[in-house]
C-alpha cells in the first residue's frame, strides 16, 4: 500500500459539509489555544492555517501573519484565510470581541528561591513538587537543577594577606605564646607568704 501525501492526509481529516460558514473543519489535533497541527512530513508539526495558506497561496509574506476572516481556528477554507500584520491581527480580536493573549513577564527568580530549589532537591524532593510549592514551572525548575539556567555563583576568591596583616598575626601569636609562657612560669608568690605566716 502506497503512503498518502500531505495533502490526501489532510484531507481525510476535514469536515467539509458540518460547517454553515463553508469553513472546511479540521478534526485532527488541536494546540491549546484551538488552532490545528498538521505534520507535513517535511518540518514536522506545524500550525494548519499556515501550512494551508502556503499551499494555496504560497509562501507567508516576510513579516506577515495568518489571520482567518471566520474567526475559526481549526479552520483552513483557503477563501477564509488572509495575510496580515500581527497588529491587523490584534485589532480584528478586539473589534470583534476576542481578547488577544497578553504574555506575563516571568517573575525573576532569588538568589533565596534558588538555594531552596537545590537544598530540597538534593534532598531527595522532587522538580514537580517544589515547583509547585514556589509557584515554578516544572521546567524552569529542570533547567536551574541541570546548569542550564540561573548557575551556581562560584565562590569568591580569597584576598590574599597583605604584608602588614601577616605582621599583625605574627605579633598576635608571638603574643599568645609569651603570655603561656609567663604564666607557665610564675611562682605561687601569695601561697608561699601564707605558709610562712602558719608557720611562725
Amino acid at each position: 500500500m502506497s503512503k498518502l501525501t500531505p495533502v490526501a492526509r489532510l484531507i481525510e481529516k476535514l469536515d467539509l459539509v458540518s460547517s454553515s460558514t463553508d469553513c472546511w473543519l479540521y478534526l485532527g489535533a488541536l494546540a491549546p489555544n484551538g488552532y490545528g497541527i498538521f505534520n507535513d512530513g517535511d518540518e514536522g508539526s506545524v500550525l494548519l492555517h499556515r501550512y494551508a495558506y502556503n499551499l494555496f497561496y504560497g509562501p507567508i509574506p516576510e513579516g506577515k501573519v495568518v489571520m482567518h476572516k471566520c474567526n475559526v481556528k481549526n479552520c483552513c477554507n483557503p477563501k477564509h484565510l488572509k495575510a496580515g500584520t500581527q497588529k491587523q491581527n490584534i485589532a480584528q480580536c478586539i473589534r470583534e470581541g476576542r481578547k488577544p493573549k497578553t504574555y506575563k513577564k516571568r517573575r525573576p527568580v532569588t538568589e533565596s528561591e534558588l538555594n531552596e530549589i537545590r537544598t530540597r532537591h538534593a534532598a531527595g524532593e522532587s522538580a514537580y513538587k517544589i515547583g509547585k510549592s514556589l509557584n515554578r514551572s516544572e521546567p524552569l525548575l529542570s533547567a536551574i537543577l541541570s546548569g542550564k539556567t540561573h548557575k551556581p555563583k562560584p565562590p569568591k576568591p580569597i584576598a590574599p594577606a597583605t604584608q602588614k596583616q601577616k605582621q599583625i598575626a605574627a605579633l598576635e601569636d608571638f603574643s599568645t605564646d609569651l603570655k603561656t609562657i609567663i604564666n607557665a612560669n610564675r611562682k605561687p608568690v601569695a601561697a608561699e607568704k601564707v605558709g610562712q605566716k602558719k608557720a611562725a
